[in-house]
């Protein structure tokens, strides 16, 4: 059995180091520290490296490739899809934690609940 957690924090001084994704397997876990330290530890323990550039080296690949496809004319996005499964799952946790139990997708789409962004003072 595979159980994963994922978790990140807000602020701070570490530089990326809060967001971490764990996976749990049966014979051990893997640590991936996002611009950071990745490790497996258990039976077979793998010291790994840092990832220490992958945030800089990431967004600014985004940023070239967005402004590359708007000045061509492109505005297909392969990342919608995973990108609103990405909010879906940000949001099922925090109803989870809000209300204090185990929520299930269907718990949560049955809610309906409307929630709203608040933009003013928002400086693009």
């Amino acid at each position: 059995m595979l159980r994963q957690m994922h978790h990140c924090k807000q602020g701070g001084t570490d530089d990326f180091g809060g967001i971490v994704c764990t996976m749990f397997g049966t014979a051990g876990a893997i640590d991936t520290h996002y611009g950071g330290q990745v490790a497996i530890r258990g039976n077979m323990p793998y010291k790994g490296g840092k990832t220490s550039e992958i945030y800089w080296e990431g967004a600014s690949k985004n940023i070239a490739d967005f402004y590359d496809n708007i000045t061509k004319g492109r505005y297909a996005n392969t990342t919608v899809a995973p990108s609103v499964r990405s909010t879906l799952t940000s949001i099922l946790g925090r109803s989870a934690a809000y209300e204090s139990r185990e929520m299930t997708w269907d718990r949560m789409i049955k809610a309906s609940e409307k929630l709203e962004v608040d933009l003013r003072g928002l400086k693009a």
